[in-house]
């Protein structure tokens, strides 16, 4: 039973974007959202796409281990800040089941992706990856952290943002948004 789960969960982590679909899809079909629900979750997803936006800018991926800016506080930001754009669609849809649901849904997804990420990261850096798990939480930041002395891991640079595509992720946002406000439109 132990390997289907696993083979399982690596599956959805290899297919999140599919996986994910249908979860959009019911999201927009059963959203009734009000203008305080479009305004509180857009809050979210503007703190989650800027932890987005500083943890892409810190990472080089396959090349170092990210251990500077929000890589200091949890070992999985891009992660938070992807929870974070969810549960703001969830808010913005206005609808408590789909806010209580999202929480379930992003568990199921992404801790497989996260255990994978991990594997890898212990194969490619050993020591250095498990010193920073002593360190720092998987996902829940714990606040504040100074560096330990030695630890910068470098500045952080538009052009990793670039590099990591974030504009094409702020061109979905704004269409989510747009599409949200669409679907409240008689009610706003």
């Amino acid at each position: 039973m132990r390997e289907i789960v696993d083979r399982a969960g690596r599956w959805v982590a290899s297919h999140r974007v599919l996986v994910t679909i249908p979860a959009v899809v019911l999201l927009f079909a059963l959203a009734r959202p009000s203008m305080g629900s479009i305004l509180g979750g857009a809050i979210l997803v503007l703190f989650g796409e800027t932890l987005r936006v500083w943890s892409s800018g810190h990472i080089e991926k396959n090349k170092a281990l990210a251990v500077g800016g929000p890589y200091r506080f949890t070992r999985n930001p891009l992660y938070l800040g992807n929870s974070l754009l969810g549960l703001g669609f969830a808010v913005m849809s206005g609808r408590y089941a789909l806010i209580a649901l999202f929480p379930v849904l992003f568990y199921l997804v992404y801790a497989p992706v996260i255990r994978d990420e991990e594997e890898v990261l212990r194969k490619r850096f050993g020591s250095l990856f498990d010193d920073m798990c002593r360190r720092v939480p998987k996902f829940f930041p714990r606040w504040p952290r100074r560096p330990s002395p030695g630890e910068g891991g470098g500045r952080f640079s538009w052009s990793l943002v670039w590099k990591h595509r974030e504009p094409v992720t702020w061109a979905g946002l704004a269409a989510g948004i747009g599409l949200m406000v669409l679907c409240g439109w008689g009610s706003l």
